[in-house]
Parts: C-alpha cells; structure tokens; sequence
C-alpha cells in the first residue's frame, strides 16, 4: 500500500519537474521575447530615424520646390520684362515719332 502512495509522490516530483522546466521555457522565451522588443525599439528608433531623415528630405525637397517657385517666379518677371520691352519695341516702330 505505502508503495503506491509512494509511486503517486514520485510522478508529483517528476510532474513538479516537468513544470519547473516549462517555467524555465516561459522564462527563457520571455526573455527572447524581450529581446524581440528591444529589437523593435531598436528598429523603432532606425525607423524613426529613417523618418526623420525623410522629413529632413522632405524640407530639403520642399525647399528646392520652393526655390524652383522663385526661380520660376523670376523666369515669369524676366517673361514679362521681355514682353512689356517687346511692346516698346513694337510701339517704337509703329510710332517712329514717340506719338
């Protein structure tokens, strides 16, 4: 009979160390998951580096936009100084007196 309660008592120590192995598993892949995480923030921090490096393009890229709107502007002012000489010229010819 003792022998039985014994056998029980064992298969509770082997159980009981199943379970403590599966805690040191848990363990463990909470540890490679905190790992993961770190690698995320990690990444998370490229990632916004990465973003802020386009956000950085994107002022670069919106400042050449806005210099090409001078220049344009400019070329446009040049376009018009040429057309308002042009009708000078024009009306000289048409008037040669200035009249």
């Amino acid at each position: 009979m003792g022998g039985g309660v014994r056998g029980k008592k064992e298969s509770w120590l082997v159980n009981g160390e199943k379970e403590r192995r599966k805690k040191e598993v848990r363990l463990v892949n909470g540890e490679k998951e905190r790992r993961k995480k770190e690698v995320w923030l990690v990444n998370g921090e490229k990632g916004r580096e990465k973003h802020e490096m386009w956000l950085v393009n994107g002022e670069k890229e919106r400042g050449k936009k806005e210099v090409w709107l001078v220049n344009g502007e400019k070329e446009r002012g040049k376009k018009e100084a040429w057309l308002v000489n042009e009708r000078k010229e024009r009306g000289k010819k048409l008037n040669p007196s200035g009249k």
